[in-house]
């Protein structure tokens, strides 16, 4: 493409990605031979009067105009042929060229054959991952956005063209925590387009919410495209179906994002110095630990301990706890069974190590209180998946935070600080409220509010959601087996064995529930007339 909007460039794409830019480009080249940006006669016209041809017409790859070697005509196929590619109709291209090829063959050109099979081939290729997913369907851009926890937002651009995807775009935008995502769509669409180039707005748009002012956006469109435009919200159907997979594309790609922030080592230190001196900490808060409680309605009760090192995601160091001693949705009591399981396991291996040394305990948790035999029973807790195996994973446990973060305000921090100090833990902890990002800090009534621009936000709120993200996951998979128990308790001939081996062998009790009489009945223990009787209980 030239640089040269005046100039009557044509544009094509956008592509995935740089390298499918360039991989098309390099097809395009040898199968439509047209003048190479990089050839010496690129500034000249097109008049026949160039001294001598470059070596891409040598090479075949070039028709080489600028010496008169080709008509107008053919030159002009050529960049029509390799337009009408870069446009989406790549199958009348390739059948074109299978006719063509079949014609020689049947004349014994086999020379021919053989080269168009190879343009026909290198084709194939470059297509092959543009999946046709609505024949026929009308040139669209679809749209969806994704919003983070922090106001990040990421919109997601798929290009649907001859009912293939042709190009696919992501976008980060510096949105408000408050912002709808349809006002986060509405800007992006009218600040995109405003200056997008002739020819590359299509008719129609998928949207994945409904625009406020959508009259004046089509307008804006109507005007920069040079005629009718529609802003269509699919509700259901294959359109419905092509804005829910850019949806997730806008999510994943806001994820990968994260994730990159994460890895630059510059920006996690900054964050982590950023949060040590709002919250007045007395070193930098090396090792994160965030408490977070999952429940509906009090049922299936569980708790999530995630950890972050050096401002990074410590996976080994996540704990999941079930929680025993609470009747009924009450996340204070929950917050206080977990900080007392979670640091009398600290206190019991620091004694031990402490014994074995001949030393005293590290201060800053006292041990007057330890139960020697809490490491035995601790092993009680490993069904619930939170206490891991081995002596390594079983010392991380001794390795005490420098900020402890309670998910929920005043309240939750207020119960949390109680058991703390109920056992002499003296550790740095905070408590940060859903709503605004409040963080609350002990005996202050006054919450800390970071900069939204601050890197220290970015790394709370982070820590936070892979909190949510933790616990949610862990109390579904309690839940599912919960009801899994529940339906398959009253079924006759069931019994824990045949349980057992249904889990085994399905992997999970979702599996379970969608298997078949047939793949019920492989189960080792299971008949026939068994496996009718738990899909019919199921």
């Amino acid at each position: 493409v030239l640089d040269d909007a005046k100039g009557g460039a044509r544009y094509f794409g956008p592509f995935a990605n740089p390298q499918a830019a360039y991989g098309t480009l390099k097809v395009l080249q040898r199968t439509f031979p047209y003048r190479k940006p990089s050839a010496p006669c690129r500034d000249k016209k097109l008049n026949g009067d160039w001294p001598r041809a470059c070596m891409y017409h040598h090479i075949g790859q070039c028709l080489a105009p600028c010496i008169g070697a080709t008509t107008k005509e053919e030159y002009a196929a050529a960049l029509d042929g390799a337009a009408r590619f870069l446009n989406g109709r790549s199958e009348d291209i390739i059948a074109e060229r299978r006719a063509r090829m079949e014609t020689a063959a049947e004349a014994f050109d086999f020379e021919e054959a053989a080269r168009l099979r190879d343009e026909i081939r290198d084709l194939e290729r470059v297509t092959e991952r543009q999946k046709i997913v609505s024949p026929g369907a009308e040139d669209s851009d679809i749209l969806a956005v994704a919003q983070g926890a922090g106001g990040d937002a990421c919109v997601q651009v798929n290009e649907l063209r001859a009912g293939r995807f042709f190009g696919a775009q992501h976008y980060l935008m510096d949105a408000h925590i408050d912002d709808a995502a349809a006002d986060i769509l509405q800007g992006f669409i009218v600040q995109h387009y405003s200056d997008a180039p002739e020819g590359t707005i299509p008719p129609q748009f998928l949207l994945q919410h409904p625009l406020p002012d959508a009259e004046a956006v089509t307008e804006v469109l109507r005007r920069r495209r040079g005629g009718a435009v529609r802003l269509v919200v699919p509700q259901r159907g294959d359109k419905r179906g092509l804005v829910e997979l850019a949806a997730k594309s806008a999510a994943e790609n806001l994820e990968q994002e994260r994730l990159k922030w994460l890895n630059d080592e510059q920006k996690t230190t900054m964050a982590l110095s950023e949060l040590a001196a709002a919250l007045d900490l007395p070193a930098l808060p090396m090792r994160i630990e965030c408490y977070d409680i999952s429940n509906i309605q009090g049922t299936n009760t569980v708790a999530a301990m995630v950890v972050f090192e050096g401002g990074k995601p410590a996976k080994k160091e996540y704990r999941k706890f079930a929680i025993k001693g609470v009747e009924g949705p009450n996340d204070f009591a929950s917050l206080q069974e977990v900080l007392r399981r979670r640091f009398k396991r600290a206190k019991d291996h620091l004694a031990a190590a402490a014994r074995a040394e001949g030393v005293e305990a590290d201060a800053l948790i006292p041990v007057d209180t330890v139960d020697t035999a809490a490491a035995e029973a601790a092993a009680a807790d490993g069904a619930n998946g939170t206490d891991p195996t081995g002596d390594e994973k079983a010392a991380s446990w001794a390795r005490l935070p420098d900020l402890i973060i309670i998910d929920g305000g005043k309240g939750q921090l207020s119960a949390s600080l109680e058991t703390l100090r109920a056992m002499d833990v003296n550790l740095p902890t905070v408590g940060l409220a859903k709503e605004n990002e409040e963080i609350f800090l002990p005996e202050n009534p006054v919450p800390v509010i970071l900069p939204r621009d601050s890197q220290a936000l970015f790394l709370v709120q982070r820590v936070r959601d892979e909190t949510h993200r933790f616990a949610i996951t862990f109390h579904r998979q309690k839940r599912g087996k919960s009801a899994l128990k529940s339906s398959m308790d009253d079924l006759p001939g069931i019994g824990p064995k045949r349980k057992k081996a249904l889990l085994k062998h399905f992997g999970s009790p979702k599996r379970i529930r969608e298997a078949t009489v047939e793949e019920l009945s492989q189960v080792e223990g299971i008949s026939r007339a068994l496996a009718e009787k738990i899909r019919a209980g199921l």
